[in-house]
């Protein structure tokens, strides 16, 4: 059987996706005709990224000598992104994967740890505003002791994103974001495109006002859909 050589998706999703959110992005891709894989990184990964090197080796396996579009959510999919290929048992495929061009959804950005608490209630209890309130007040004493356990792996994950803006890559990007976002600060996002322009990327971007963090598909479904496939066909002209 001969692998297929077809563009390819790589999603990378955010802390707390479920299976069925990445599938709404797989549609959006499969249709108009590319190859789609994705992953989320493991709750544990905040400690390790161990626990997640079988997902990364099965991305870039199917990745190698392809033509890849990155389609990174949040400071999660964003810290996986680029530390995985850093990691010593995923490093060689580094030089076989070809990334032609990056999506950004709520990323890049740097985010207070006070912050992670509220993300991880809302991902629990994502239509109850007052249940997400009450987990997130009942989460800060576990999630402060977890965060300081973690500080090696936060400090590693937070290198590689200051990395990216200080050597932002130069392939084609999209960058969707919210002013409104609670996470990810709009300066940070605004500060990134502007670092990767004067790099000589070209960054097309769409800043909505109304969403919150990872919410950008969710209320501006058909929007977005369009955006996204127009800038993946820009990529990969269809055949004709």
């Amino acid at each position: 059987m001969i692998a297929s050589r077809k563009p390819l998706v790589l999603a990378f999703g955010w802390l707390g996706a479920k299976p069925y959110h990445m599938n709404s992005f797989k549609k959006i891709y499969n249709g108009i005709g590319l190859e789609y894989k994705s992953m989320v990184q493991s709750y544990m990964s905040i400690l390790n990224l161990k626990d997640d090197h079988k997902k990364f080796e099965e991305m870039y396996e199917a990745a190698k000598n392809r033509d890849v579009l990155c389609h990174i959510f949040s400071l999660n999919g964003a810290s996986s992104f680029l530390d995985s290929l850093m990691e010593p048992d995923c490093i060689h495929y580094k030089p076989n994967i070809n990334v032609k061009a990056i999506v950004w959804d709520s990323s890049p950005g740097t985010s207070p740890k006070n912050i992670y608490h509220k993300a991880f209630a809302k991902s629990i209890f994502p239509k109850s505003p007052f249940l997400a309130n009450a987990l997130s007040a009942v989460l800060i004493p576990p999630f402060n002791l977890f965060l300081n356990l973690s500080k090696n792996h936060n400090a590693r994950a937070q290198y590689k994103i200051s990395s990216a803006y200080a050597n932002p890559p130069t392939c084609p990007q999209l960058s969707l974001s919210s002013t409104k976002d609670y996470i990810i600060k709009h300066e940070d996002v605004v500060r990134y495109i502007e670092n990767a322009r004067k790099a000589g990327a070209h960054v097309e971007a769409k800043f909505w006002e109304d969403s919150d963090h990872v919410m950008l598909y969710h209320d501006h479904k058909q929007e977005y859909i369009k955006i996204v496939q127009d800038f993946a066909k820009k990529i990969f002209p269809p055949s004709k």
